[in-house]
């Protein structure tokens, strides 16, 4: 699962019920890419925030791990990049 909220390991007691921002969260041949979904969508014709997990599950990360795993392929730049150094969450692609 990519979709989560950072807000609950830093202390949020009302995650995932809160109004913080949902993250994409994607791991790509040990390159590690996130992203707040509102802004992945906003770039990409959403009118209005993502407020459901279901919403950015099933419309917008998709999307998104299509997109980090075409970086390699295409030449494309990645979105926001992080190289990991602890263990490594889910890999997609």
């Amino acid at each position: 699962m990519a979709v989560r909220k950072p807000c609950r390991s830093k202390g949020c007691k009302t995650s995932p019920r809160c109004d913080h921002p949902w993250w994409l969260d994607v791991v790509h041949n040990g390159v590690r890419y996130r992203m707040p979904v509102d802004n992945f969508a906003f770039t990409r014709g959403a009118k209005a925030s993502v407020v459901s997990k279901q919403e950015a599950e099933k419309v917008w990360e998709p999307k998104f791990i299509g997109r980090s795993c075409q970086v390699k392929i295409r030449g494309l730049r990645p979105i926001a990049r992080l190289r990991l150094t602890g263990p490594q969450p889910l890999r997609i692609c």
